[in-house]
């Protein structure tokens, strides 16, 4: 198996352990090919740090240093106490061993707690490699955290500090937790506790192969019209990208490209700077639309489907819903359900199997399913049992009792 079909193994089992997580996925393993840093933005238990370990695990084992961040933290903590001896000498030397000046990956949770004193070190260390005058062998950091830093407009010292680091992350992606019911119900039904593949783990040679081989792809010209005009429309909709951000992305499509063995980047490529252009949550919805309208213009068709029907789908699932109501609301959303479900359908055959499109369209089906045996239910219409929810979790091949009683009345 060569060098990019190990790497598209490996995003499925990690895929398979961390559900509905195929842009972190990815992210993170980009950054640890590429030797970028990225940082995860969201609440606790969504997997970011299993992202993390299952990531270094397959990149050869990388040395990863972990720490949680705070106020109070001292920057010794993490880059090693001093040596006294030394110090004794006149010598300001730290003892760097099992901290992160000597790791190769460092997970650091709320990065954006920290000190100044220690922001300011930690920008030394993600810029420059280096600490103490000497190369360390840091690869990529990547961070996560609850919010961003506050203020991003502040011109305070603390918050430009804060700034500053937070600039140096190229990939910043909002983590969710498990939107759609069927990978609630393979997490619950322990489907994600898989272990991990012993037989994928590379070597630090394929993994130096890796990086060399996505630096040998080159820019498409389809690709290069595509990114021209997505920067004219991020600057008609007020989002500014720096010129070094522009040009660290570049890795990122060749990436892309190289995993499914190509030797020129095409404009579906760009899927992937939704994440890396954007610096406010509120610049998050104009970047995506614009890279989607640009790189697949199909996936807009899903993004916006899906945020009009989440809204509906939780007015239905809504006890405040009168009963009355409830069965006239439920078939009407049941048909507009099948309806793009199967446009979807037909705008996936165009795009080809984007995983954008096929997650929305798992969701669709999920909760179709659920609506038609709340239906079936109400009406007594028992035979439509077989496009429920019980098949769905006859499908996942377990017998969890009454399902039925999942998620609608």
């Amino acid at each position: 198996m060569d060098s990019m079909k190990e790497l598209l193994a490996i995003e499925a089992s990690m895929n398979a352990r961390t559900l509905e997580c195929e842009s972190e996925v990815e992210a993170v393993l980009a950054a640890m090919v590429l030797g970028h840093h990225c940082v995860l933005i969201g609440p606790p238990g969504t997997g970011k740090s299993r992202i993390v370990d299952d990531a270094c695990y397959y990149m050869g084992n990388l040395t990863l240093f972990r720490s949680l961040l705070h106020r109070f933290i001292e920057p010794e903590e993490l880059t090693g106490p001093l040596s006294i001896p030394d110090l004794k000498q006149g010598v300001y030397k730290h003892l760097t061993a099992g901290h992160l000046p000597a790791a190769e990956v460092a997970y650091l949770d709320e990065i954006f707690n920290a000190s100044s004193a220690l922001l300011n070190t930690l920008l030394n260390l993600l810029n420059e490699r280096t600490f103490a005058g000497q190369k360390t062998p840091l690869r990529a950091v990547v961070g996560s955290t609850n919010q961003l830093p506050e203020g991003l407009n502040s011109i305070q010292p603390d918050v430009q500090t804060s700034k500053a680091l937070y600039d140096r992350f190229l990939v910043r992606l909002m983590v969710r937790p498990i939107q759609s019911d069927r990978a609630w119900a393979e997490m619950m039904l322990g489907r994600a506790d898989a272990p991990r593949d012993s037989s994928l783990v590379l070597t630090r040679e394929q993994v130096s192969t890796l990086s060399y081989n996505i630096e040998q792809v080159q820019l498409g010209t389809s690709t290069m019209r595509a990114m021209l005009r997505l920067r004219s429309e991020l600057v008609r909709n007020g989002v500014t990208v720096s010129d070094r951000r522009w040009r660290q992305c570049l890795p990122l499509m060749k990436f892309r490209a190289a995993k499914e063995g190509r030797v020129e980047t095409l404009p579906k490529d760009m899927l992937i700077l939704q994440h890396a252009l954007w610096t406010t949550p509120d610049q998050i919805s104009r970047v995506a639309e614009a890279v989607l309208g640009t790189a697949v213009p199909a996936l807009l068709v899903a993004r916006k489907t899906e945020a009009e029907l989440v809204g509906e789908v939780t007015a239905l699932r809504s006890p405040e819903l009168p009963s009355d109501q409830y069965l006239d609301k439920a078939i009407t959303l049941n048909t507009k359900m099948l309806t793009e479900i199967k446009r979807l359908e037909d705008v996936a055959k165009e795009a080809g199997a984007v995983p954008e499109v096929v997650r929305v369209l798992k969701w669709m089906r999920s909760v179709q399913q659920e609506i038609a045996v709340s239906i079936a239910k109400k009406t007594g219409a028992t035979d439509s049992a077989s496009s429920s929810i019980g098949a769905l979790l006859a499908d996942l091949g377990a017998d969890v009792g009454n399902s039925q009683g999942i998620g609608f009345r």
